[in-house]
């Protein structure tokens, strides 16, 4: 009978150590974050529409930004045309925790959106959805953004993990950011 025990808590140990190895999870290592929040594009090829940075709150040791959201929304004056399938570029090799991506059909007088978003894009650096990133030199771009052409107003957030050696406060651990754009997208 103890033989069998034995010989069952052997075999277990193994199944254990095989189904591990099946669900492999990705090792992610504590990399640092940006000095500054990065500049954001939006892509298609080499044709690119910068971003105007709305919020900002990089509470880091190295120099911390604050910018709040403000009134009006300081939406770019011309439109940029895109093609629907676009990419977003941050200048950093630093690949963001979580970015959020949404398109608006319309505005109020002060510049805010007047209803939900008509596009949503939502992908993550760890978990489903994870994100398509890409390095090119000093960048990194996010692949397999879909605009529409009735939501010119896109809006991307990000964010950032904030090793513990480089917090300006130990409770806060992201750092984020947000760029808006104004795009005329065509469809290919």
């Amino acid at each position: 009978m103890l033989h069998v025990v034995i010989v069952a808590a052997i075999v277990c140990t193994a199944c254990a150590r095989d189904s591990t190895r099946r669900r492999r999870i990705p090792l992610r290592l504590e990399v640092g974050v940006p000095e500054a929040p990065p500049a954001a594009f939006l892509a298609h090829g080499e044709s690119r529409a910068p971003g105007v940075r709305y919020v900002a709150d990089w509470p880091i040791v190295r120099g911390a930004v604050t910018q709040r959201p403000r009134t009006p929304v300081p939406w770019p004056s011309e439109p940029f045309s895109m093609r629907t399938d676009v990419s977003v570029v941050f200048a950093t090799t630093i690949e963001p925790d979580h970015v959020v991506i949404h398109a608006y059909r319309e505005l109020d007088e002060r510049g805010e959106p007047t209803g939900r978003p008509v596009l949503t894009f939502e992908c993550d650096g760890f978990s489903e959805p994870r994100c398509a990133f890409v390095h090119t030199g000093s960048e990194t771009r996010v692949d397999g953004l879909l605009l529409t052409a009735d939501a010119p107003h896109v809006a991307v957030f990000a964010f950032w993990h904030i090793p513990a050696a480089d917090r300006l406060r130990p409770e806060i651990a992201n750092a984020s950011a947000s760029w808006i754009f104004r795009v005329n997208a065509s469809v290919p």
